[in-house]
């Protein structure tokens, strides 16, 4: 018997596959490809990631709304500042660049904004997860 082994580092996955007793008269297999993950997973995954880099920003970001799409998900950070963070707004697609491929990501960043306003980008009630960021009580 012959065994295929492959490990997915980003997901801490591993499989191991056992081929019968013809294995040997076969071509190799071809790699497996990563897992994609499902979607319950994918959606606790980017809630965690996106809220401990959120609150590693909370200086610069005001809230973040996660929205399910078909095939990828929103991300909208709502910033602390009137004008538009650049900086802010590279961190960002840094981060979305980070995730794992089955976890699409499309982000937007938006400048502080009222109620009013942040529903002309976006529904906020459509959101699964969302959060405000509130600094941290100094002792």
């Amino acid at each position: 018997m012959s065994h295929l082994h492959s490990q997915e580092a980003e997901n801490n996955m591993s499989i191991t596959l056992t081929l019968g007793k013809n294995a040997k008269n076969r071509p190799a297999p071809k790699p497996l490809k990563p897992l994609a993950l499902n979607k319950k997973f994918r959606r606790l995954y980017l809630f965690r990631k996106t809220s401990r880099w959120v609150a590693a920003r909370e200086t610069k970001i005001a809230a973040f709304y996660l929205i399910q799409k078909a095939n990828y998900f929103r991300l909208f950070l709502i910033g602390k500042g009137e004008a538009y963070d650049f900086d802010l707004a590279k961190e960002m697609g840094a981060f979305s660049r980070g995730l794992p491929r089955s976890v699409r990501v499309v982000a937007t960043l938006i400048p502080a904004s009222n109620a009013e306003e942040i529903r002309g980008f976006f529904n906020p009630k459509s959101a699964f997860a969302s959060g405000e960021v509130v600094p941290n009580a100094e002792s």
